[in-house]
């Protein structure tokens, strides 16, 4: 399996850690056969 994931780098200068993630939700989430593959979309309770 390969995995690919999308983000920004976190600079702790700039960026705040506000809140941390409590747990994540079925709401939205989806797995996908694409053309490039399969894709997962997963949304996280704050």
């Amino acid at each position: 399996m390969k995995a690919a994931v999308h983000g920004l780098p976190m600079d702790e200068n700039i960026d705040m850690l506000e809140n941390e993630v409590k747990a994540a939700t079925y709401y939205g989430a989806k797995v996908e056969n694409g053309d490039d593959g399969w894709y997962a979309q997963c949304v996280v309770d704050l």
